[in-house]
């Protein structure tokens, strides 16, 4: 997206705005901590509140975890609610070869011949296994270390079922082959419905994309090799989802600087709904993003327990990791909809949120995704002040003018409301590679910030 062109334009969108802003208003009695008296916790990953140099207590009346001397409290992570039962995968034959053509509940969409070997032109010359480094002193500062050790008073994390290292895949894959999930065509709520078995599964090799099952693709999951999921923005078409996963795939090669990972694209249906009322089309949108990431947090509740995992989000994908992370953690999203049952997390998770378009504060205790910290080792924010999109966010809530985060990160007044917890999120201003750019064409073209990720992509082996 370019700059907001206009002056009278900004006048005329900040009426819409102001006008028409009943839209997107989540339900807030339910969002935040509404709900936690009635849940109870069912996991925890090893170390995943123990941050260095800050000790946390659970609170015997809320059960949140307490800072001492910031006066802050977290909910434990994995607190749900108490009632539903885990969904399932769900159950297909083998894999099919699906043809040209078609929306995505058409099932007919290979990508166009030799696109398999798609590469990015502004990193030609660049090998995947040689990333460019970033440039000296302006590296994000370390990720938190998982350890062995469990919350005082809470019970040990429960394994999870379902497919483990041992089990054999009903998949071939190969050597630079990725997949394509969409869940353009879920229906239902993540709590009551079997919503991955709904998605769509498309490996794509040599021979174009195969469809296959959830099963199928869950069986391809091994504790030994991270899984690393990227999510579009808004205004992608399935044309451009297939064009622009290909670009993705190269530049996270690039960031594994040769280690094995196993590369997802998670596509949700991001074609606008109102043009011509843009200020209120992009919250439409971005309640959409946040309701599709608990789609894809049920998916991920049936990873291995032991399974790397990192989400990296573009702009309103930014803010579907965040609502995933959120319901893995046990909170409600925008639409009240939540996972049920039992949360069950991979305990080794990471994020990435690239020209984040969400509110710098909603990571904060109390605040719409104050769960996405509690699960996470790691959360790494690319920021951009130079952003011209980003710089006009702040439209879509006039009354308030409330900044995104990936404008310039964090304040100083969130890091004082998260606590230790703000230990877990870094920033790296990436304005000097992008410029005022908010496509992420322009960021995946760029091996340098390939590089700033690697930390975040490739996981080191878990201590014992």
């Amino acid at each position: 997206m370019a700059p907001w062109p206009t002056g009278w334009l900004l006048t005329t969108l900040v009426g819409l705005t102001a006008t028409l802003g009943w839209v997107d208003q989540p339900a807030r009695a339910q969002s935040a901590f509404g709900n936690f008296e009635a849940r109870t916790v069912t996991r925890q990953a090893p170390g995943a509140n123990n941050l260095p140099g800050h000790r946390a207590s659970l609170s015997p009346t809320t059960g949140h975890l307490n800072h001492p001397g910031d006066g802050t409290a977290m909910p434990p992570a994995g607190a749900t609610p108490s009632s539903g039962a885990r969904p399932g995968t769900g159950s297909e034959s083998g894999g099919r070869r699906v043809t040209v053509g078609g929306a995505p509940a058409s099932r007919t969409r290979p990508e166009t011949p030799g696109q398999f070997a798609v590469e990015s032109d502004r990193s030609a010359g660049q090998s995947a296994a040689n990333p460019a480094p970033a440039r000296p002193g302006s590296s994000p500062t370390r990720l938190v270390q998982p350890t062995s050790a469990a919350l005082p008073n809470e019970l040990p994390p429960p394994r999870q079922a379902g497919p483990s290292g041992g089990r054999r895949s009903l998949v071939a894959e190969v050597p630079g082959g990725d997949w394509i999930i969409s869940s353009r065509e879920v229906k239902g709520s993540p709590a009551t419905h079997d919503c991955a078995g709904q998605m769509e599964y498309l490996y794509r090799g040599p021979e174009g994309l195969v469809q296959y099952s959830a099963e199928e693709f869950l069986s391809t999951l091994r504790p030994d090799r991270p899984v690393c999921v990227v999510i579009h923005g808004s205004y992608n078409y399935w044309k451009d989802v297939l064009a622009e996963s290909a670009r993705n795939r190269v530049w996270i090669q690039q960031a594994a600087g040769g280690a094995e990972v196993q590369i997802v694209h998670f596509s949700w249906p991001s074609e606008g709904v109102a043009h011509v009322l843009f200020p209120v089309e992009l919250r439409v949108m971005g309640r959409r993003a946040a309701v599709h990431g608990g789609y894809l947090a049920q998916l991920i509740s049936l990873f291995p327990a032991a399974q790397p995992v990192t989400l990296v989000g573009h702009s309103h994908g930014a803010r579907c990791v965040a609502a995933t992370l959120h319901a893995l953690g046990g909170g409600v999203l925008d639409d009240g909809s939540h996972l049920g049952g039992e949360v069950r997390s991979p305990q080794r998770v990471r994020g990435v949120l690239l020209a984040a378009a969400i509110d710098h504060n909603w990571l904060n205790p109390g605040e719409r995704y104050d769960r996405a910290v509690t699960v996470v080792e790691g959360i790494l924010v690319l920021t951009n002040p130079r952003d011209g999109w980003l710089q006009v966010y702040p439209l879509h809530t006039p009354l308030k003018g409330t900044q995104a985060l990936g404008l310039e990160g964090l304040t100083r007044r969130d890091l004082r409301s998260l606590g230790g917890w703000g230990d877990r999120v870094q920033a790296f201003d990436c304005s000097d590679w992008v410029g005022r750019s908010h496509d992420f064409a322009t960021i995946n073209s760029q091996p340098g910030l390939a590089s700033v990720l690697q930390p975040y992509v490739v996981f080191a082996p878990e201590r014992r």
